[in-house]
C-alpha cells in the first residue's frame, strides 16, 4: 500500500501541495463566477437565489460527509469523489446560458462539494499534528501562493479566450487534487472510526453548542461574518466591473490577498498560539470593520485595491484561528462534524437568507450600500466573539 511506503515527512510535502493545486485551481473561476453570472443576464436576486439553492444542499450535505468521515476514516476517498463529480459539473456549468439550467447545475456541484472544506482542513491538522512547530497555517499558506499565481494570470486568460477557461482551469485543479490525494495516508492519521465510542446525536451536538457561551459566540461570530461576505465578496467584482476594471484588474485583486497571506497565515499561527483563537478572530474582525469603512469613504478602485492587503491580513487571521477555536472546542470523536457544523452548515444557513437579501440590496440600491451592511456584521461579530473570550475566561478560572 502507498500510505505504508511514504514517510510521515513526505506526507507533510504532499499535503501543501494539495492545498496549492486546489486552490490555485480555484483561482481560475471564483473570482470571476458572479461576472459570468451577470453576462448571461442574471439579476442580483437571481444570483442571490443560486446562492440560496446551494446553501440548502452544502447545508443538507455537509453533516453527511464529515460524518461519513468520523465514521469510517475514509477521508482521502471521499475528497477523490467529491473532486471528480465536481469538476465534471463545473464544466457543465460553463456551458449554460440561462437561469434554471444554472440553478440546477449549482445546487448539484454544491451537493457533491459540500465536504471538501471540513474534510479536507481535517486531514490537514491531523497531518501538522504529527510535526513540532508546524500549524495549519503553515499548510494552508502554499493554497494561497497557488491562488497568487493563478489569479495573477487567469484574468488575463479569460480575456484573451473567454470565460470558459475558467471552468477549465478549475475542473484540472480539482481533478489534480484528488490524484495527489494518492500519495496522503488511505485513513487520516489519528481520525479512524471507533466502533466502541458511542457519536453524539446532532442534538446532542446541538445543546452542546447553545449551552456553551464559546462555542455560541463562535456559533455567531461564524454566522455574522458569512453574512458579511456574501454581501461584499460575492459582489464586489460585479462592482469594480460597473466602475469599469478589466478583467485583468478583477483577477489581480483577488492576487493582492493571496499574496499577503504568504506572510500572514506563519502569523496567524504563532499569533493563535501565543493570545488564543478567539483573540485573533477578534483581531480579524477589526481588520474587516477597516476595510469597509475605508471603501465607504472613498468608494474607487484604487481603494479597492489597496483594500484588498488588509483583506489578505483578515483573511489570514480568520481562517487560522477559526479551524483552530473548532479544533480546540469539538467533542472527543466529532472534529470533523464540528468543522462541517461550524464552517459549511453555519455558513449556508446564513446564505439561505443572506443571499436573495444582498441581492435584492443590490438590485435596489446598488453594491455600494453592501459595504454598509457588512459594516453592522462584522461589528455584531466583533461583539460576539467578546462575549466567548470571558466565556473561556471563566471557564479556566474554575
Amino acid at each position: 500500500m502507498i500510505a505504508t511506503t511514504i514517510t510521515p515527512k513526505r506526507h507533510l510535502y504532499f499535503i501543501r501541495a494539495y492545498y496549492f493545486i486546489l486552490i490555485g485551481g480555484g483561482g481560475f473561476l471564483f473570482p470571476f463566477i458572479t461576472i459570468f453570472y451577470r453576462r448571461q443576464g442574471l439579476s442580483g436576486t437571481e444570483i442571490g437565489i443560486i446562492g440560496t439553492i446551494q446553501a440548502i444542499a452544502g447545508l443538507i450535505a455537509a453533516p453527511m460527509w464529515g460524518r461519513w468521515s468520523d465514521a469510517t476514516g475514509r477521508v482521502r476517498r471521499l475528497l477523490q469523489i467529491s473532486f471528480v463529480l465536481t469538476a465534471v459539473l463545473t464544466l457543465l456549468l460553463g456551458r449554460q446560458s440561462a437561469f434554471w439550467p444554472i440553478a440546477l447545475i449549482a445546487l448539484l456541484s454544491a451537493l457533491a462539494g459540500a465536504g471538501q472544506v471540513p474534510l479536507s482542513d481535517t486531514l490537514a491538522l491531523d497531518i501538522a499534528s504529527k510535526f513540532p512547530k508546524v500549524g495549519y497555517g503553515s499548510i494552508r499558506v502554499w493554497g494561497s501562493l497557488g491562488w497568487a499565481l493563478v489569479t495573477a494570470v487567469s484574468g488575463r486568460m479569460i480575456e484573451m479566450t473567454g470565460m470558459f477557461v475558467g471552468f477549465i482551469g478549475n475542473a484540472v485543479g480539482m481533478l489534480g487534487s484528488a490524484a495527489i490525494l494518492i500519495f496522503l495516508p488511505r485513513v487520516s492519521p489519528g481520525h479512524q472510526s471507533n466502533s466502541d465510542t458511542k457519536r453524539p446525536s446532532w442534538r446532542e451536538t446541538a445543546r452542546l453548542v447553545l449551552g456553551d457561551r464559546t462555542l455560541l459566540g463562535l456559533a455567531m461570530a461564524v454566522s455574522l461574518t458569512s453574512l458579511a461576505g456574501i454581501a461584499v465578496f460575492q459582489f464586489e467584482p460585479i462592482y469594480m466591473d460597473e466602475l469599469g476594471a478589466s478583467a485583468t484588474l478583477i483577477g489581480l485583486a483577488s492576487t493582492i490577498p493571496a499574496v499577503i497571506e504568504l506572510g500572514g497565515m506563519f502569523w496567524a499561527d504563532r499569533l493563535s498560539s501565543r493570545f488564543g483563537a478567539l483573540a485573533v478572530m477578534r483581531l480579524a474582525m477589526l481588520l474587516y470593520i477597516f476595510r469597509v469603512v475605508m471603501i465607504l469613504i472613498f468608494p474607487t478602485i484604487p481603494t479597492i485595491m489597496l483594500m484588498r492587503v488588509v483583506t489578505g491580513l483578515g483573511y489570514s487571521m480568520y481562517s487560522v484561528s477559526v479551524v483552530n477555536a473548532i479544533k480546540e472546542n469539538s467533542p472527543a470523536g466529532q472534529t470533523t462534524t464540528m468543522m462541517a457544523l461550524y464552517t459549511i452548515t453555519l455558513s449556508n444557513l446564513i446564505r439561505i437568507v443572506g443571499g436573495p437579501l444582498a441581492g435584492g440590496l443590490f438590485d435596489a440600491v446598488g453594491a455600494y450600500w453592501l459595504y454598509a451592511f457588512a459594516l453592522v456584521a462584522y461589528g455584531m461579530s466583533w461583539l460576539a466573539l467578546r462575549n466567548g473570550r470571558f466565556s473561556q475566561s471563566t471557564v479556566k478560572k474554575k
